[in-house]
């Protein structure tokens, strides 16, 4: 549900005009100041997606079961991916859930 939430974050930094008019402007400090600009206003940082992290895990009930710690790194991994995506350095971030592994190289099948 937090990538649904970010991925929605990021459409709604491309459809806004200023982001828009960013990448039209000399490069310094004035385009990233635009940039900066959109992305606050659509509350698009690393400390939103914190926060929303813990409202996510406190809404479906892993309170007791996930520590602090382990939400943060959570909702940094998925601000980092979101952000690379926003910027085109990287394609659309997908969840992968308990039946698609992570196909580590160099690991048996059974063991990832």
């Amino acid at each position: 549900m937090m990538l649904q939430e970010g991925l929605r974050i990021v459409e709604a930094n491309r459809v806004d005009e200023r982001w828009a008019a960013a990448p039209k402007l000399l490069k310094g400090t004035a385009r990233n100041d635009a940039f900066r600009a959109v992305r606050h206003a659509q509350r698009f940082t690393e400390y939103a997606f914190h926060s929303l992290a813990v409202a996510h895990k406190n809404v479906a009930g892993l309170a007791d079961w996930i520590g602090s710690h382990e939400t943060q790194a959570i909702a940094t991994r998925v601000f980092l991916a979101l952000e690379q995506y926003l910027f085109g350095k990287r394609g659309r971030p997908r969840f992968k859930g308990s039946r698609r592994p992570l196909h580590s190289r160099g690991l048996p099948a059974s063991i990832t």
